[in-house]
């Protein structure tokens, strides 16, 4: 019984040890940060001010195979959910991606 007694006393301590070493791990500014701004919580979940951005697309293509000639257009609805006013948005097209 005193052994059985003696190895929980041990667990508890030893758990207790490592519970508190956990506590002093490092933590990067910009988790740091995260957190301040209560956008990410402790757990790693998203934050009670946390926000995404979202975008519908709309993509119509024709190609002439003969011709090896490709149209299209695009509409996009670009929803911004941020605090922060959008002064600009930047988009990189990208000619001829797959092309070996």
């Amino acid at each position: 019984m005193m052994q059985i007694l003696l190895r929980i006393v041990l667990f508890i301590l030893t758990f207790s040890y490592i519970n508190l070493a956990q506590s002093n791990l490092f933590v990067p500014r910009n988790i740091l940060s995260a957190y301040e701004k209560v956008t990410r919580s402790f757990d790693g979940t998203p934050g009670e001010n946390y926000w995404q951005n979202s975008a519908d697309y709309k993509i119509k293509v024709s190609v002439e195979p003969a011709t090896r000639l490709v149209k299209g257009s695009e509409k996009i609805i670009y929803y911004n959910n941020s605090p922060d006013t959008l002064k600009e948005i930047v988009f990189n097209i990208i000619q001829d991606l797959n092309k070996i």
